[in-house]
């Protein structure tokens, strides 16, 4: 009796050990495929995510990196409209000189209250007209790339590439004005661009 008891024990301790063994192997078996399907996805996320919308492979980024808004940010703009004809860019001259005129009474107010009217006549008016030329023409174009005659008739200046001046070359501009008949020199080319622009390598078109 005692040894049949016995037998009947070990028969159920091993059909225990026999279900807790196939029962471990199942979960392996699941947890392995949970583990590779995941790995599956992750890859498949990877790879969709280094593709653009147009199917084009993308170049991964840093993520500390500045990014586009950044550079775009820096860029300058590019202005490709066509070049200003030669009657509106006769009207700006008209118009330049014009302030260019009523700045040089502005200044020459105070410095003969003070001076006296002997400080501006003859060859001394210079020292007061050639600073104001200087300024005006190349602050304007320098800093705003339009002067009053350009932001008038809707003309600016950029270079020969589109984009804004550098001040170096809104100088060089306003030195070119100097040369005789340079004014003229725009009414004799094809393309209305005159010596000024040539030498600074710059040219003027339509803002609008």
């Amino acid at each position: 009796m005692v040894s049949t008891l016995a037998v009947i024990t070990v028969e159920r301790a091993t059909r225990k050990c026999l279900l807790t063994a196939r029962t471990g192997r199942r979960r392996t078996r699941k947890g392995g495929s949970d583990k590779l399907s995941s790995s599956l996805w992750g890859q498949r996320r990877i790879r969709h995510s280094t593709y653009t919308p147009g199917g084009k492979p993308m170049e991964m980024q840093n993520p500390y990196s500045a990014g586009d808004a950044v550079i775009a940010a820096g860029s300058q703009r590019v202005h490709t409209a066509e070049n200003a004809g030669k009657g509106r860019r006769f009207l700006t001259m008209l118009i330049d000189y014009a302030v260019y005129f009523v700045l040089v009474m502005l200044v020459m107010i105070p410095v003969i209250v003070v001076a006296g009217e002997d400080a501006v006549q003859g060859g001394r008016a210079y020292a007061v007209s050639v600073p104001v030329f200087v300024l005006y023409w190349t602050l304007f174009e320098g800093l705003f790339g339009r002067t009053v005659g350009k932001f008038v008739c809707g003309t600016r200046v950029v270079t020969e590439r589109g984009a804004a001046p550098s001040m170096g070359q809104a100088l060089g501009r306003t030195l070119s004005r100097m040369i005789p008949f340079e004014a003229f020199s725009v009414l004799f080319s094809e393309d209305a661009t005159g010596w000024h622009d040539s030498i600074a390598k710059t040219k003027v078109v339509r803002a609008r």
